[in-house]
């Protein structure tokens, strides 16, 4: 459910709700960069990953048990030049929206809660206590 809300949100109405809900300044531009990187960072992950398989590299369960720190090295190297220019990237946007902890957002469409996010809520409420009624 969270992967199908960072994707179907634009940033925009995530932004104006959580403005909605208070949160400004740096907290806010912390959240919006999480929000955006979380999902790219785990993308380059997965291509990296697929990329050392096609190279014959791949991560392989005795590999890993043999030599975990040169298998940590080919992951965690090309992750972070990767995520340095990734960074750069998100920056660059941030700019360019122009991203002020300093001011107030102003929003297109402003969020509001209606009828099917009250209908969600329940319906997790009722499986959350069935859950735990079950689980006693």
């Amino acid at each position: 459910m969270v992967s199908a809300l960072v994707v179907l949100l634009p940033m925009g109405q995530v932004m104006a709700a959580l403005d909605g809900l208070g949160v400004r300044g740096t907290a806010m531009i912390v959240a919006i960069v999480v929000y955006r990187y979380v999902p790219t960072l785990l993308g380059e992950i997965r291509l990296i990953g697929s990329v050392a398989r096609l190279r014959r590299t791949g991560p392989a369960w005795r590999v890993w048990l043999t030599r975990p720190l040169a298998q940590a090295e080919r992951l965690v190297v090309p992750v972070l030049m990767r995520s340095a220019r990734i960074a750069d990237e998100l920056s660059a946007v941030a700019v360019c929206k122009g991203m002020d902890p300093d001011r107030r957002r102003t929003a297109l469409i402003e969020p509001r809660l209606g009828a099917a996010d009250a209908l969600v809520v329940a319906a997790t409420a009722v499986v959350i206590g069935l859950a735990v009624r079950i689980g006693r």
